[in-house]
């Protein structure tokens, strides 16, 4: 694929690349508070000391800084190019403006899937829950019934 840097590509990619980088960021923030809240949830000891981050939450956060830094490296050198009186068909550029912009939706998307991933497993093991205390209530109520008399 062939690269070209034009004044329509670099005025919707100006555009476009802040977008990203919020919902990125949004998405970003509500996956280590889900993350946070799983990890939560799976300490059964209330009176457990306070854990250190989780290596989830320290990968996700170096991924997020990469994808950050990238995103406003090409916004800076689009509104540089923008502002500039002659503008070069640069290719190198507009490749590296498609492929920050290509690796932030991938990185929207990956972030969705990986939230519905951690939403389904505590909906599972929520469920799981009340399946074992039904199965233990069923249990105690057979035990406490008075024997059938003869």
């Amino acid at each position: 694929m062939q690269y070209k840097m034009t004044e329509e590509f670099a005025g919707a990619m100006v555009t476009v690349i802040p977008v990203i980088l919020l919902v990125a960021a949004v998405e970003f923030i509500t996956t280590i508070r889900q993350v946070e809240q799983w990890l939560d949830a799976a300490v059964e000891d209330p009176a457990a000391p306070p854990r250190s981050p989780h290596i989830t939450n320290v990968l996700l956060s170096l991924v997020w800084c990469g994808i950050a830094v990238a995103h406003i490296a090409a916004e800076v050198d689009l509104i540089k190019w923008l502002a500039s009186v002659k503008r070069p068909a640069d290719p190198g550029m507009a490749r590296f403006v498609t492929e920050v912009a290509v690796i932030g939706f991938w990185s929207i998307v990956a972030t969705a899937v990986f939230l519905a991933a951690i939403m389904f497993l505590r909906l599972w093991r929520a469920e799981k829950t009340l399946i074992q205390r039904a199965r233990e209530a069923e249990i105690a109520e057979a035990s406490t019934e008075p024997a059938p008399a003869e």
